[in-house]
């Protein structure tokens, strides 16, 4: 059991360990991290143990930067987002979603937290994934201000390109 959980019960802080089966899914959990769980007592020796770790979303307000983006491509087990705050695709696992219950979806807009990759510190993945209600995610700012202009060129679209044909037949 190499993790250890403070917490505080009854005005007291107490500490309490656990190993990498107790967490409920396999999203990255860092030092500082909020979480959730429960508490089994083994009955041959009645050691303690956290079990059923749950990381909670208290967790990012820390300061945590969290970025947005959409599922792009889905292989067997990862896949690929499509990130809104950068021109990037980064590489997840399905493990790093908050909800181990979750079966990830093309085009599901989801929060994640870039780190570097535990096998290859060059590269960067989305850990520790939160799935998004459907219209979270924008690609794009739209300003406030207001602007007047003059058009040079109209746009070529198909209603456009039809219109021209009509009056270069008539």
């Amino acid at each position: 059991l190499g993790g250890r959980i403070f917490y505080e019960k009854d005005k007291q802080v107490h500490e309490i360990q656990f190993g990498d089966k107790d967490q409920s899914g396999d999203c990255t959990l860092q030092q500082g991290d909020v979480v959730y769980f429960s508490i089994a007592t083994d009955r041959r020796d009645g050691l303690q143990r956290a079990t059923s770790i749950q990381l909670l979303e208290d967790t990012f307000n820390n300061g945590e930067i969290r970025e947005t983006g959409v599922i792009a491509t889905l292989k067997d087990g990862y896949g690929f987002i499509q990130c809104a705050d950068r021109d990037a695709r980064m590489f997840f696992h399905f493990s790093e979603f908050m909800d181990p219950e979750y079966i990830p979806e093309d085009k599901a807009e989801v929060q994640f937290t870039v780190l570097p990759d535990p096998s290859s510190t060059s590269r960067m993945v989305a850990t520790r994934i939160k799935v998004l209600a459907k219209g979270s995610v924008t690609f794009m700012t739209v300003h406030q201000a207001l602007y007047v202009g003059t058009i040079d060129k109209e746009p070529a679209t198909h209603k456009n390109q039809n219109k021209n044909k009509e009056t270069e037949n008539g």
